[in-house]
């Protein structure tokens, strides 16, 4: 189950995303998202939402909970 209360760290979001060696408009591609949406989560303007971050999970290889 989500956390709605703490929801995803912003510090495991962004070492994730630096950490696949993909460049933001990559991720964003593959998630059919903005680039300008990535960048967000990795300057830590805003948090993706729930299914963004299941679809960042899936597309690193890693569980969900390690980006909580």
């Amino acid at each position: 189950m989500f956390d709605y209360v703490r929801g995803p760290n912003p510090d495991k979001i962004t070492a994730a995303i630096k950490a696949s060696g993909l460049k933001q408009s990559e991720i964003a591609k593959r998630l059919n998202i903005t680039q300008q949406a990535v960048s967000m989560w990795v300057n830590q303007v805003r948090r993706p939402a729930p299914g963004h971050v299941v679809a960042l999970a899936d597309l690193f290889g890693i569980d969900m909970w390690d980006l909580m």
